[in-house]
């Protein structure tokens, strides 16, 4: 490998240049989320406000930063990179096709951005992108299942299915918020289970006041209703209040006109309404949770050891070829020199012979 070639994982330092204008404002966050994630991937970083070199990665915070271009063009294996956001006027789309030209690693914040923009300045390849970080992503909790309502002796709430349910479920990917009174054997039988459970029933923990009851109900990601009498007041409570709902099909939980699959019958189809409920949660919060600073910041990695590997490849090879390409033509010119003077000498010849010729010969003729 040339000296000084930068290899994947072999990215040990990084500059993150902001301008101290930025300070204050989300690239500044963006700037110190991506600092403390590198240096857990055992990277040296520093922020700085311009590049001072002596560094394997120069990247700006922001592609609008005066001087980029000049900056590091004499380092010859240093890799520059930049952020691209709101590409949203002429003068930036202008930025934008300066940098490329000069060579600039630039990393947009959306795939669809960076194919508009790719199109835009007719590039061949699409511009790099890296979906940005949030800190809620760590706020990211169990799916909360809401039930409000008291339990009677004879079972006529159902409330025995959770119990099956759980044992058919994974309980660490939901949590129960349950409001009501009678609930202390089935709770104590649900966190056997391993099931993580809220009880408000006036014992455990006191009895919300009605006024506390919406934002409860807003805090739900599912709002349950296990039992076949009429209907819920809990149930239309939820209803008005836009909570995702299970119920039962009977009573005025018919009058909501709610999906199909918001309503059960039996045991069975509960449980099959549930599931179908939680794993389409699971997978939303999966996605959710690649919006991590830790996803943003080793995707980015990743680019920048590819691309820096793959950028000194082609430019040895594109010098060598040039040096190769420039031997070859210095040594056709010189061959088409000394044709050239051949061929002059030849014919400078050629007409002092004639002229010889004829003062000779034509003179003693006549």
């Amino acid at each position: 490998m040339p000296a000084g070639k930068v290899a994947p994982n072999q990215i040990s330092s990084v500059q993150l240049v902001m301008h101290s204008d930025n300070k204050g404002w989300i690239l500044e966050k963006i700037a110190k989320r991506l600092m403390e994630n590198l240096e857990k991937l055992g990277k040296s970083v520093e922020i700085v406000s311009e590049p001072t070199g002596h560094t394997d990665v120069v990247f700006w915070l922001y592609f609008g930063h005066s001087g980029i271009i000049q900056h590091g063009s004499s380092s010859e294996f240093q890799f520059r990179s930049a952020l691209v956001t709101h590409v949203d006027d002429a003068l930036k789309l202008k930025k934008v096709r300066e940098l490329d030209k000069a060579g600039i690693d630039l990393v947009f914040m959306s795939k669809s951005h960076s194919e508009h923009i790719s199109e835009m300045v007719r590039r061949d390849q699409i511009f790099f992108h890296v979906l940005p970080g949030t800190d809620l992503v760590h706020l990211i909790k169990p799916m909360k299942v809401g039930i409000f309502s008291k339990v009677f002796i004879d079972g006529r709430k159902n409330e025995n299915w959770l119990i099956k349910l759980v044992e058919v479920t994974d309980p660490s990917q939901f949590e129960f918020i349950i409001v009501g009174k009678g609930w202390n054997k089935i709770v104590s039988k649900l966190r056997r289970l391993g099931s993580k459970v809220s009880l408000f029933d006036d014992i455990e923990n006191p009895y919300p006041e009605y006024a506390d009851f919406p934002e409860l109900y807003n805090s739900l990601d599912l709002f349950i209703y296990l039992g076949f009498d009429e209907g819920s007041m809990g149930a239309l409570d939820a209803f008005v209040l836009g909570t995702n709902l299970l119920v039962s099909r009977q009573g005025f939980h018919m009058e909501f006109e709610l999906d199909d699959s918001q309503l059960f019958s039996d045991y069975a189809e509960f449980e099959e309404r549930f599931t179908q409920q939680l794993n389409r949660y699971v997978i939303q919060q999966r996605h959710r949770q690649e919006w991590s600073w830790e996803n943003f910041s080793k995707s980015l990695l990743d680019h920048w050891e590819l691309e820096a590997f793959n950028r000194t490849e082609p430019r040895i090879a594109s010098q060598s070829s040039y040096l190769h390409s420039s031997a070859h033509r210095h040594e056709i010119d010189l061959k088409v020199r000394l044709i050239f003077v051949w061929r002059a000498g030849w014919r400078f010849l050629k007409i002092r012979v004639v002229n010889w010729i004829k003062r000779t010969f034509v003179k003693h003729r006549y």
